[in-house]
This record gives structure tokens, sequence and C-alpha cells, in this order.
């Protein structure tokens, strides 16, 4: 923490850089029209269950998807409207990226040095960004869908009283606990890791990236579990506090708890990721 503190005053920009992107996303996260629909615990608790709901989302996809032509228009026109957010956050987080990299390392500072990031690293970060949000939607959607089996025996359990099903649902809800654990803890991890691959490294950053998450993988698991529980907890809080359908002063309220919450959070993950890739990256090329 000293030594986090004396980096933060030799360069102000790594804390408020920080500040201003979390409240920017908190924002969008907090003013977009789904989270206004079912933004606080009480609405996503009434009306129809978890799998009646994944249902109605599948019929309305199918509904709206006519033919295969309106489908490739469809993911064309949304890849293009996320490669061009990605840029805009492309230059943002390259610039910031090649900062925060030269302070860990040391560097002395420089006048011109987001500017360089961004000269350097523009289009990997945003292609970083745009995978991320790919992988990401995708990543939700098989989470979502692969908890409908355990959800189903939960729900024969409860409305039809269905005492057989209790070894199966406890199987599954098993089974299905551990194998989303370990795949968002690592889907986090090697997403995580990868960004300051791309700034260390000018080529085969993403290799070394993964291999490095492959081989401390155990010391890195309770951190990154650590950071996705505080994040999960915040974005429990703020439903319990009903911050989608809040307005006037309380909405304004409630997104700067929100912001000031995940901005310690975002920022202590984010440093001690980048602190971290770089003391393994000392470590596996002085082993080599």
């Amino acid at each position: 923490m000293k030594a986090c503190l004396a980096r933060i005053k030799e360069r102000p920009i790594l804390a408020i850089f920080i500040v201003f992107s979390t409240l920017f996303f908190c924002a969008a996260e907090q003013f977009n029209p789904i989270i206004k629909e079912y933004g606080s615990m009480s609405k996503l608790l009434e009306g129809e269950g978890y799998v009646d709901l994944l249902s109605d989302f599948a019929n309305w996809l199918a509904t709206h998807v006519s033919s295969p032509v309106v489908v490739a228009i469809t993911v064309g026109v949304s890849i293009l409207f996320l490669f061009a957010v990605s840029a805009v956050i492309g230059i943002f987080f390259s610039g910031y990226s090649h900062v925060l990299y030269l302070s860990l390392i040391d560097h002395a500072p420089k006048k011109g040095e987001f500017k360089v990031g961004i000269n350097k690293n523009f289009l990997k970060v945003t292609l970083y960004f745009l995978f991320t949000f790919i992988l990401s939607i995708l990543f939700v959607v098989f989470a979502a869908y692969a908890l409908v089996p355990a959800a189903m025996t939960i729900k024969q359990l409860i409305s039809a009283g269905d005492t057989s099903v209790i070894l199966r649902m406890v199987f599954l809800c098993l089974l299905t606990a551990v194998v989303l654990f370990f795949a968002t803890v690592f889907f986090a991890m090697y997403l995580s890791f990868i960004l300051p691959g791309l700034i260390g490294f000018k080529r085969g950053g993403v290799g070394v990236s993964i291999k490095m998450v492959n081989g401390y993988c155990w010391y890195l698991i309770p951190r990154t579990l650590v950071y996705l529980v505080v994040m999960v907890v915040i974005t429990l809080l703020m439903l319990l506090l009903g911050y989608g359908p809040a307005t006037g002063v309380t909405s304004v309220l409630y997104l700067v708890i929100n912001t000031v919450l995940k901005f310690f959070t975002n920022f202590i993950y984010i440093y001690y990721v980048f602190s971290t890739f770089i003391a393994m990256k000392d470590d596996m090329f002085a082993a080599d």
C-alpha cells in the first residue's frame, strides 16, 4: 500500500482515471433500460421463475429471428457497434495501461506517456476489448442456461413436492456450482492478465499471459475469487437498494455509492493484476 500510494502521488492519473471510468460504467449500468426495469431485488423475485424467464427469452429470440439473412445482418451490425465502443475505450485504456505499467517498473514520469501508450497499444487494446465483450456475452448466455437443469429440479421439488428428485437436485446443484465456479474464475483470470501481457510484450503477449495463468493458477484463484465475490456483493447491495427504478436525488445517491465501492475494488484489482503480472514475468524469465 505504501508503494501504491507513492505511485499515485507520483502519477495522480493512476487513481483519477479509474474514478472517472468507473463512474462512466456505473452510469451506463444503472441507467440502461434493462436495469431500469429489473434493477431491484423485489422485481427479480416477483413473477415468473428463472426457467420460465429464460424460456420466454428464447421464444422472443426465435420470434424475432426470421431468417439467416436477418441473423447475419444483426450479428454484423452488433459486432461493428461493439468495435466502435471498443475503439473509444481502447483510446483511453491503452494510454492508461501504459502509464500504469511504467509506474510499476519504476520508470520516472515523463511528459506524454499517455499519448505514447495510445500510439503503441491502441489497436491491440481495442481488439482486446472487442473480444472481451463478445466472449463475455457468450459466457453469460452459457452460464445462464447451464443453471437450467439445477433450477428445474429445484422447481420440481418446491412446486410439485417431488422428494424423489432430492438426490438428483443436490448432485446437479453441486456439479453446476463447481463447473461455473472454475469456468468463471479462469475466464476472469485469463481476460485480466491478457491486458498487461499486451502492454508488456510487442508480440506474443497473449500466449505468455495464458502460460502465466496456467502456471500460477493456484496462487491467482483465491485473489481473483475475492474480487469477483466483492463485485457480486456490491451488485446485490445495489439490487437490495433498488438502484434501477430509483429516480431523482435517490438515483444520484445510488450512483455515487456504486461508483465509490467499485472504484476501490477495481483500482485494487487492476493494480494487483499489473503488479502480479510483472512479478510473474520477472520470475518466469529469470527461471528461463
